[in-house]
């Protein structure tokens, strides 16, 4: 029934450390299951059934894994306890359910991830949230799901989808809590494929183009976003923002060219959410493959004139 389990005797805190194994889980079996904080790296699940990748209750640290459904059955990552959970750099491929967040601590991060081909039609979703606490999605790509692409039951205001690509899925987001999903600013393959916000669902502000890499924080007025290493961006000395984010895009995310005259380093989207006297300071550096130098020169969109100008 089981593969691997990770436990602690009472007292003692330990990691344990799952690296470069493969696990086939049988129907009804549990690959892994992690009853104390499990680091698990570079391995691949193979899922049959009923069966389930791996089923936490304390922390798990998931990257660069691939976790497989066989005929479009299993269940990648089931999380049922922990305080923060890091799900990352991971694909999910033809899974009844990618991910299953339940009875968590204090937060998930699913950053970084592809997700093709998961759920099933009209009986389960490709992600579902019935978790009680705060649950943040940035960075992922999720296509080709059979049905919605997450099902959110519990705390709906504590769950955040943001900087995110979604494309080819059979139905988009369903809030069953009650509240409003904030599913802002994400990516849906185009103007003309963005959904149109529900009284659940708010899909207000869609990018214009894919995000290769993002990030978002959350909190307090006087927020500071560090993501010069990752996007290319700092966002520093804001006043009355709680929330700020920035991705570098793939392609010009509007239709207005970039001046002939213009030789381009990079597309940037940077926001903030905030009070109506909001405001901060956003540092450009650029990636070391596209950087930014002292004679480099910022333009943004101006959506009054529908064209890019030089930043003064």
């Amino acid at each position: 029934k089981g593969g691997v389990l990770t436990m602690s005797a009472a007292g003692t805190g330990s990691t344990s450390t799952i690296s470069s194994d493969t696990v086939t889980v049988a129907t009804g079996a549990t690959g892994l299951a992690a009853k104390t904080p499990t680091i698990v790296t570079g391995s691949i699940f193979n899922i049959d059934g009923t069966g389930i990748g791996i089923s936490a209750q304390a922390n798990a640290l998931v990257s660069n894994t691939t976790f497989t459904g066989t005929s479009g059955a299993g269940f990648g990552i089931t999380l049922n306890g922990g305080s923060a959970s890091v799900i990352g750099t991971s694909t999910f491929t033809g899974l009844t359910t990618a991910l299953t967040v339940s009875n968590t601590g204090a937060g998930v991060s699913f950053n970084g991830n592809t997700v093709t081909s998961c759920g099933d039609l009209s009986t389960h979703d490709a992600i579902v949230v019935t978790a009680t606490s705060g649950t943040f999605m940035f960075n992922n790509s999720i296509s080709k799901s059979l049905n919605n692409f997450i099902n959110v039951s519990g705390n709906d205001n504590l769950v955040v989808l943001m900087l995110n690509s979604f494309s080819g899925n059979a139905k988009n987001a369903v809030d069953s809590a009650g509240g409003v999903l904030n599913c802002t600013r994400n990516y849906w393959g185009g103007s003309g494929s963005n959904p149109t916000s529900t009284a659940n669902v708010s899909y207000a502000s869609a990018l214009g183009a894919a995000p290769s890499t993002a990030t978002f924080v959350t909190g307090a007025s006087g927020l500071t976003l560090n993501a010069a290493a990752t996007v290319g961006i700092n966002i520093k000395a804001s006043t009355g923002m709680t929330t700020l984010g920035a991705a570098a895009l793939t392609a010009n995310p509007v239709s207005a060219a970039l001046p002939s005259t213009v030789t381009l380093i990079k597309y940037f989207d940077a926001f903030g959410f905030g009070n109506a006297s909001a405001s901060a300071t956003i540092d450009f550096s650029g990636t070391d493959t596209a950087p930014v130098t002292a004679d480099s020169t910022v333009y943004f969109y101006n959506s009054a004139s529908g064209a890019w100008v030089a930043a003064s």
